[in-house]
C-alpha cells in the first residue's frame, strides 16, 4: 500500500539542502564578485575593440591618434584584469584578520539555515521520521557499499587517472615515442591503451565523487531526521 505521508516526507527532504558557500557570503564580499564580473565584461568589451581595431589597421593603415587610442585601450584592458586578483587578496587579508568572528559568523548561519529546515519536518509525526530515517539509511550504506565494491579506493583510482595523463603529456610534449613496437606494428598500441584506461578510470572517479555527492546528501537528511526527532516531546 502506497504511504502518502511518506512519500510526501521524502519529497520535502529532496528540497532540502544544506547551506551553500553563496549564502554564507558577507555583502563586501557579494560586492567584491560583482566588481569583478563587471571588471571582466569590461575586459572583454575592450578586447573586441583592439581586435576591431587590429582589423581596421589591417585594411586601411590607421593615424597615429587612433593608433595611440589602441595603445591605451590595449594598456587598461591588461590593467583590469588585475582588479580582480586585488580583490581576492583583500577578501583573503579580510578573512585572515576577522577568522574566528567570520567561523562564529558562518556557524550561526549553518544552524539558522538548519533550524529552518527543521522546521518543515516538524509537520509530520515521529513514526513517519522514524520510517523515513530507516530508509536513507538503509540506501546509504547501498550507496556507499556500491562505491566500495566497483569503484574501490578513490584514491586509488586518483593516483591511477593522474598517471596515465602524466605518461600521455610527457609524451606529447617530449615528442618521443618510445619504442613498443612488440605490441603494435605502429608503436602506439600501449600508448593508446593507457589512454583509454586512463579516460575509464577517470570516468570511474567522476561517478564516484557524484554518488558521494548524493550519499552526503542522505547524511545532511538523516541529520536533521535526528534534530527533528529530538525537539518532539515524549508523550
Amino acid at each position: 500500500m502506497k504511504n502518502v505521508v511518506l512519500e510526501e516526507l521524502l519529497k520535502t527532504l529532496s528540497e532540502i539542502t544544506p547551506i551553500t558557500a553563496q549564502n554564507m557570503k558577507t555583502n563586501f564580499e557579494l560586492t567584491s564578485e560583482k566588481i569583478e564580473k563587471i571588471t571582466l565584461l569590461i575586459s572583454i568589451g575592450l578586447f573586441l575593440i583592439l581586435l576591431a581595431f587590429a582589423g581596421l589597421n589591417k585594411l586601411i593603415p590607421l593615424p597615429d591618434f587612433w593608433k595611440n587610442v589602441a595603445l591605451t585601450i590595449s594598456v587598461i584592458t591588461m590593467i583590469f584584469p588585475l582588479i580582480p586578483m586585488l580583490m581576492q587578496i583583500i577578501k583573503g587579508v579580510l578573512f585572515l584578520f576577522k577568522l574566528k568572528s567570520e567561523n562564529l559568523r558562518m556557524l550561526l548561519l549553518e544552524i539558522e539555515h538548519d533550524k529552518e529546515n527543521i522546521g518543515k519536518l516538524s509537520k509530520f509525526n515521529k513514526n513517519d521520521l522514524e520510517e523515513a530515517r530507516e530508509w536513507l539509511q538503509i540506501k546509504t550504506k547501498r550507496m556507499n557499499s556500491r562505491v566500495a565494491l566497483f569503484f574501490g579506493n578513490p584514491e586509488r583510482t586518483a593516483f591511477f587517472s593522474l598517471a596515465g595523463f602524466a605518461w600521455s603529456i610527457g609524451k606529447d610534449v617530449s615528442e618521443k615515442s618510445v619504442d613498443i613496437s612488440f605490441f603494435a606494428t605502429d608503436g602506439n598500441f600501449f600508448h593508446n591503451l593507457l589512454v583509454w584506461a586512463t579516460a575509464f578510470l577517470t570516468g570511474i572517479a567522476i561517478g564516484a565523487v557524484l554518488i558521494n555527492i548524493q550519499s552526503r546528501k542522505y547524511i545532511y537528511h538523516l541529520e536533521l531526521i535526528e534534530l527533528t526527532l529530538k525537539r518532539i516531546p515524549e508523550k
